[in-house]
This record gives C-alpha cells, sequence and structure tokens, in this order.
C-alpha cells in the first residue's frame, strides 16, 4: 500500500511542476526525517537490506551544486551514522554508496521532500522513492 502511495505522489508531484526551477537551498538544507520508502526491489530497503537508510540532514553547498547526506543505516545489526557528498549534473544528483546512485530531490511542501533515486548495484538497477517530513 505505500508503494501505491508514493507512486502516486511522485506521479503527482511531477505533473504538478512546470519547468524545473533551481532548488532553494533553504528548501531542502536542514534536519529531515524519513517517513516512507518504497522500492521496486523490496529487498534492498527490507529490515538489513543495504539500501534501508534513514536520512537526518541535508546540506545544500554552492547553490546546491554538491549535496552533504547525512542518514543512518545498519551493518549488519548495529546502526551505523554515515555522510555522503552528492554531486549535481542538470537536476539529478550523483553518489557512490552501495554502488552508483542516482537521485533527484522534490519539494513537496515547506516541510515535506520527496527524493526518488535509482541504484545500481553492479548487476540490478533498483528505484526507490522516500518521502521525508521536517
Amino acid at each position: 500500500m505505500k508503494t501505491v502511495f508514493l507512486t502516486l505522489l511522485l506521479g503527482l508531484v511531477c505533473a504538478a511542476q512546470e519547468a524545473p526551477a533551481e532548488l532553494d537551498p533553504s528548501q531542502i538544507t536542514g534536519d529531515w526525517h524519513s517517513i516512507l520508502m518504497a522500492a521496486d526491489n523490496i529487498q534492498k530497503i527490507e529490515e538489513g537490506g543495504p539500501l534501508r537508510a534513514y536520512i537526518r540532514q541535508l546540506e545544500c553547498t554552492d547553490r546546491c551544486s554538491s549535496l552533504s547526506v547525512n542518514f543512518y543505516a545498519k551493518f549488519p545489526s548495529q546502526c551505523t551514522f554515515l555522510n555522503v557528498v552528492a554531486e549535481r549534473e542538470g537536476d539529478v544528483y550523483h553518489v557512490g554508496y552501495m554502488g552508483s546512485n542516482f537521485f533527484e530531490l522534490i519539494p513537496v511542501s515547506e516541510n515535506t521532500l520527496a527524493v526518488y533515486g535509482e541504484n545500481f548495484d553492479g548487476v540490478k538497477s533498483t528505484k526507490m522513492t522516500v518521502l521525508n517530513k521536517i
């Protein structure tokens, strides 16, 4: 059910947006909490899955050309705090974490942010959507 909800949410957000505007760092930078996660490969985001991560903070630098992402992930049974820096190419960010990752930030409201991403682990591509709230 969450997958259907997130897919519908992403579709509505994308349809409602006009031509891509420059990201406003004040909308992105801050403390965030992942509340919903969906993927076309459920094993990747299940408990103990390599892509099950809980975003805690985002920070735009240089007008959002770089994005610092602080998050927690479990390896294998211990929760670990991690930080990665993603670089923007056009409207898409790229970062290496558990393979190659490409993602887009989609501000939904002033306190909600959707992240649509794709992970390629060298064998299979996984599409994900994560909904975050302040």
